[in-house]
């Protein structure tokens, strides 16, 4: 979903490599893009609603304008690894890519140019997201680990820009994805097999509670994740897994 709620943007794993994007006011579909080589592994929509980023499993990285037809530019050629998980600043100037091999590459999509690699250990980025103001970015990696960085310090191309990662208390296994409150101040990530909820301050990663959505069901793992706002000291969350379940609860 884009961040203003008019759109809505769906990647096929299908031999046409295509993302339908729909228009949620009226209900229709508002553009199909073309030209990918391979699967999408992730998709986003700007703030402004004014462009599409997928990264598709071809490792190129390319970007779609919604409100013309001029067509796709592409950030990076086919010579990197296969992005899995795509995000975009709210200041629609940064995408941040994550890969397989553990890197995360941080574009200026408007002048086309790498900014820095940063490093979330040696597995697999599952989730990449930029916190409501701008200024920290977030992943989280196939171990169970949290990886947090200065936007301030990326923009200046530091690749170890003030990062921290985090073993969440209570996590066991992978860590599939994370989300983050509306106000930024929480977070929460999910574990692929066993559905534990774990939810922390952005700020404070180590004050971890836990909330178990449930036993996994054999035909799927848990693949997302939303945290609503925070309200006397609590939350509601939902989550969703391959297998078609969805649940919700609080935390």
């Amino acid at each position: 979903f884009s961040p203003s709620g008019c759109f809505f943007a769906l990647g096929l794993a299908d031999a046409d490599y295509a993302i339908w994007v729909w228009d949620l006011r009226s209900g229709k579909l508002h553009k199909t893009l073309l030209g990918l080589t391979g699967i999408v592994w992730g998709v986003d929509i700007s703030a402004d609603d004014s462009f599409v980023v997928a990264s598709p499993g071809s490792g190129e990285i390319r970007l779609w304008r919604l409100d013309d037809d001029k067509g796709r530019r592409i950030l990076e050629s086919a010579n990197v690894s296969s992005g899995l998980t795509v995000a975009i600043s709210p200041q629609c100037d940064l995408v941040a890519v994550g890969f397989g091999g553990g890197k995360i590459g941080v574009w200026d999509q408007r002048k086309q140019t790498l900014l820095a690699t940063l490093s979330g250990g040696s597995d697999a980025i599952l989730c990449t997201q930029f916190s409501p103001d701008g200024c920290w970015l977030f992943c989280c990696n196939i171990r169970g680990e949290v990886g947090r960085w200065d936007v301030g310090t990326v923009r200046k191309g530091k690749s170890e820009a003030s990062y921290a990662v985090y073993r969440l208390k209570g996590a066991n296994g992978s860590t599939s994805t994370l989300s983050l409150s509306p106000d930024g101040a929480w977070f929460a990530a999910i574990s692929a097999d066993h559905g534990d909820v774990h939810v922390a301050q952005s700020s404070d990663p180590d004050s971890t509670r836990s909330s178990n959505i449930g036993q996994v069901p054999a035909q799927g793992i848990w693949r997302c994740v939303t945290l609503g706002p925070m309200s006397n000291n609590a939350s509601g969350l939902a989550a969703g897994n391959g297998g078609g379940a969805g649940k919700a609860g609080s935390v």
